[in-house]
């Protein structure tokens, strides 16, 4: 065990910091004296981290009642911290506290047991927890953490007494019973303990009582215990944590035996009365003591209330942001919403391997490209999406949910016909009399491999038909473009590329890759606006039916930046105060170990500082700094989506 000596060069915790020292004949213990929600009553616990003194002394709770449809709150048995929710098993929407106790959601569309983990709120003064996580950032090794006594929860039947192992609130509700020789306890979260009751019984029941681990003992009402009973289920009750005052504190010292030398270190203030019963201490007890009282105040009391982690993208977290609530798109990136409690971050194409589009959605459907991707696809009327995009006579459309704001982009469509596959003759002068088929839209550009019917002046009431490339824009003329070759096994691509304000088009047989047609564009000579990405079928206009066998799929949309814009999904979460911390970490879906090309970057200040602007400048994240406003930007490939960014306050080293 490190001996921590206090320092002594000026009076007060801020003069300085603990000081380890290695003696190898004396080892000193520090004792810290404070309320908590659980752990031992008057017992020496040896922690060496901050996780260990949570764990032990109870500073989160996990609770579990029956949610109802429509339910808009619930009680919780203890008061949770400022920020201090941790999850919900359930998705709950607009979650807040209210009044510490008053869990408030918006009207749930779920039903079930519900479980809710949260931070405790710590006592105000003297809380265990909160000066031993503060102790241990001053560089103590190890605490050795005194809980003040409390009153123990229990339930009495025929004589037969049960009761919470440990002290506190936090064992009022929970049940026992015992059925056929076993004991089964059942907690706040809905977890549940059971234990066999063994021969000889008195000997069993004075072990559970004497050292078990198990939450519960139980005392029969005489010894020696010669039968078990069956009980009915009993609800613990009378649990009452000690609170940290100067009573506690005068007969914890009147019941507590130090095992080591060490250092008494009340976690709050200490009056008179208390300081006089402490010191008295040393008269009675067989190891050298001494004493600290310079660990009042609250102020480290705020970090154990702030530490709850913010995350961007899933609302079903609780505390949970979308990232179109807050977040900021680079150049090029959009967020796409899944349903009100996910969003996720893409690049801005129409990109898709043409998958079955879903008629619901889950919560825990991963985003994963082309899995639930489709959800940025709009269906209006009746396309058969089960294998390919397949159009017919009379389907409808399928449009992009945002719009595609590349000014240098190509976009490629590999595209398959069913029916008629013949291709239409090249003629010098025609009437048009009709066409029809799948049209891709971009803006007021519109494009599509389609069904065309000709009336030659050279050969009166001769209809010549076949496939050709048909371009126009919006409320403009009809451009058709005749082909140069026949595509081979029905297949082509279609490529669309933008040039800031001019579009062209060609068409390539898929198989060989030789042009099917000579390029053909539009100018519309200033930029279109950034508008939604479309395919839909279109019917002929001027009165020819067609055979009802045509049909076209579309199988898979490409997208390639011609030029070096942006390449990468960018997402920069807003600018988050971390007063208490002074820095984080964050954690991304998809996780940068596994997926390749990920960047993460940061930037800080001591004053607020705007999202958007170019100061500070931009650093890495893996950095030893203090600084009060943080803000961190994700950087992605094209072909991979943002699902989840995590920021997890931490104390950060360092000035």
């Amino acid at each position: 065990m490190a001996n921590l000596v206090l320092p002594t060069d000026t009076p007060g915790l801020y003069a300085g910091r603990w000081q380890v020292q290695r003696l190898v004949d004396m080892p000193v213990a520090l004792y810290l004296v404070g309320s908590a929600y659980d752990g031992p009553d008057n017992e020496a616990v040896l922690c060496r981290s901050v996780d260990e003194v949570d764990r032990v002394f109870g500073t989160t709770l996990r609770y579990r009642f029956q949610l109802a449809e429509r339910q808009t709150y619930v009680t919780l048995p203890l008061p949770c911290a400022t920020n201090g929710l941790v999850s919900t098993s359930l998705p709950l929407e607009g979650v807040r506290v209210l009044q510490r106790r008053m869990l408030m959601f918006h009207p749930s569309r779920v039903s079930g047991p519900c479980v809710v983990e949260y931070v405790l709120y710590p006592d105000v003064d003297g809380y265990l927890p909160a000066a031993a996580r503060f102790l241990f950032h001053l560089g103590a090794p190890e605490v050795v953490c005194c809980r003040l006594p409390g009153l123990v929860a229990s339930a009495d039947w025929n004589g037969w007494k049960f009761s919470s192992r440990f002290s506190g609130h936090r064992y009022n509700g929970c049940t026992v019973r015992i059925r056929d020789g076993v004991i089964r306890f059942v907690g706040l979260d809905g977890e549940t303990r059971t234990l066999t009751v063994e021969k000889p019984y008195s000997d069993f029941f004075r072990w559970l009582e004497s050292g078990a681990d198990f939450p519960l003992v139980v005392r029969p009402p005489s010894y020696p215990v010669r039968r078990v009973p069956d009980t009915p289920e009993l609800t613990l009750s009378g649990g009452l944590a000690a609170a940290y005052t100067q009573e506690s504190l005068v007969e914890w010292s009147g019941l507590f035996h130090p095992t080591w030398p060490g250092v008494v270190v009340p976690a709050g203030s200490v009056g008179e009365e208390a300081a006089i019963a402490l010191y008295a201490m040393r008269a009675s007890a067989p190891v050298p003591l001494l004493f600290s009282f310079h660990l009042a105040g609250r102020y480290w009391l705020e970090p154990l209330r702030q530490a709850a982690p913010v995350v961007f993208g899933d609302r079903s977290v609780v505390g949970g942001e979308l990232f179109q609530e807050r977040c900021i798109a680079g150049e090029g990136t959009v967020f796409v919403r899944l349903s009100g409690l996910r969003d996720y971050a893409r690049a801005a194409t129409p990109q898709t391997e043409c998958p079955p589009l879903p008629q619901g959605w889950s919560a825990d459907r991963s985003v994963i490209i082309d899995k639930t991707e489709p959800y940025r696809w709009e269906l209006d009327g009746a396309v058969d999406t089960s294998g390919g995009w397949r159009f017919t006579h009379g389907s409808g459309s399928i449009r992009l949910t945002y719009s595609v704001p590349f000014r240098h982009l190509r976009i490629r469509h590999h595209l398959s016909v069913s029916g008629r596959d013949n291709v239409l003759p090249r003629v010098a002068r025609y009437e048009l009399l009709g066409w029809w088929g799948v049209v891709f839209r971009w803006g007021p550009f519109c494009a599509g491999w389609c069904w065309v019917q000709l009336d030659s002046p050279n050969r009166p009431g001769a209809v010549t038909e076949g496939y050709a490339l048909v371009l126009y824009r919006v409320g403009g003329p009809i451009q058709l473009v005749f082909p140069d070759a026949a595509p081979s096994d029905r297949r082509v691509y279609l490529d669309i590329t933008r040039n800031d304000s001019i579009f062209t088009v060609q068409v390539l047989d898929a198989l060989s890759r030789r042009p099917v047609t000579t390029q053909a564009g539009i100018d519309f000579g200033s930029n279109p606006p950034d508008v939604s990405y479309e395919i839909r079928w279109q019917g002929s206009t001027r009165g020819s039916v067609g055979s009802t066998s045509d049909a076209l799929t579309v199988s898979r949309i490409t997208s390639d930046l011609l030029t070096e814009g942006s390449k990468a999904v960018e997402v920069s979460t807003p600018v988050l105060d971390l007063r208490y911390f002074g820095g984080a970490r964050i954690e991304l879906v998809p996780d940068p170990s596994v997926s390749g090309g990920i960047q993460v970057a940061a930037r800080w200040s001591d004053q607020p500082f705007h999202a958007g602007g170019t100061y500070p400048a931009w650093g890495s994240d893996d950095v030893s700094i203090r600084a009060r406003y943080w803000q961190f930007r994700v950087r992605v490939p094209v072909n991979l989506v943002v699902e989840r960014i995590r920021v997890v306050p931490e104390e950060r080293s360092g000035g």
